[in-house]
């Protein structure tokens, strides 16, 4: 690097900045020195000696370090600051993704399947005594029989029916495993779903209550089982904020694209066909065509 020329004592000129930008050697004692270039990095110049000299120019800026540290200061009378570096990457918050699919129905042969979207409540308060969990929120407005997904309590994931309810909390049966208390919660809501007959004959999806209860239904899958009959009727919340679809027309009415298959590792199709505005209700769908075997029905909303 090239070191700054000394000026004479009382009025030097100040000197140029080295290539490295390394802090300035100190001038003589006691007299103030003139403050050197910016070298890269945005270290400061060496100090000159003399009287209270001009501040030297400033050096062409140095390349800002990756980790944004700030540069050397230089030594002798006001020596100018380096440049700092370009500040370092933030860290990155994860909110956990508002869509779900989770399992509506379980018992084995007529398993229901849904996935949806909703609002997740976040930063909530919780704690466990054995098998149950409570969850904190003011004001929440659910009943005991809706569909809660959980994640980041005592177990990363899982899926509850509200059993019961205060104000401002709810509880749900949970594993007795785990943190028993936390801070950091999120849930956000479901639907739920009943198979009507037995031998079956359709089935009811409900959305949830509460604040803020905006569940979208996305994507329904239906194993039947065994019917009565070769048909199967289902029936869908109104709402095109909470459930379906605002379904009271033909104008409104958000009529699934759907899959029929037979219940067997082959999953070849059957020619099923599908009717709306069952008894007058452009939310219940009513599929024909099954069979008595058992089917899946798969629906995209």
């Amino acid at each position: 690097m090239t070191i700054g020329i000394v000026g004479e004592r009382g009025t030097g000129v100040s000197g140029y900045s080295g290539s490295s930008g390394v802090s300035g050697f100190s001038g003589e004692s006691n007299i103030s020195g003139f403050s050197g270039y910016s070298g890269e990095q945005g270290m400061s110049g060496y100090s000159g000696v003399g009287q209270s000299g001009t501040s030297g120019y400033s050096g062409v800026p140095g390349i800002a370090a990756a980790s944004g540290y700030s540069g050397y200061s230089g030594v002798g009378q006001s020596g100018v600051s380096g440049y700092s570096g370009t500040p370092g990457g933030f860290g990155i918050s994860v909110v956990p993704n508002t869509v779900s699919r989770y399992q509506v129905f379980s018992n084995i042969g007529e398993e229901v399947w849904v996935v949806s979207s909703s609002a997740m409540y976040v930063s909530l308060d919780w704690s466990r005594t054995l098998t149950s969990l409570t969850i904190n929120r003011t004001l929440h407005g659910h009943t005991a029989g809706n569909a809660v997904i959980i994640r980041n309590t005592n177990v990363a994931y899982q899926v509850a029916i509200i059993t019961s309810i205060a104000a401002n909390s709810f509880d749900v049966t949970t594993t007795d495993t785990g943190a028993t208390s936390g801070t950091d919660g999120y849930y956000s809501l479901g639907f739920t779903f009943t198979h009507v007959g037995a031998p079956k004959t359709g089935g009811i999806l409900q959305a949830p209550t509460g604040d803020f209860a905006d569940c979208q239904l996305l994507t329904l899958r239906i194993r039947t089982g065994n019917r009565l009959s070769s048909s199967y009727t289902l029936v869908v919340p109104a709402s095109a904020i909470n459930g379906a679809g605002a379904n009271t027309s033909l104008s409104d009415c958000f009529i699934p694209d759907y899959s029929v298959r037979s219940d067997s590792n082959a999953l070849s199709a059957v020619g099923a066909t599908i009717e709306t505005n069952i008894v007058g209700s452009y939310s219940t769908f009513k599929f024909g065509s099954l069979g008595t075997l058992s089917r899946i029905i798969i629906l995209h909303f």
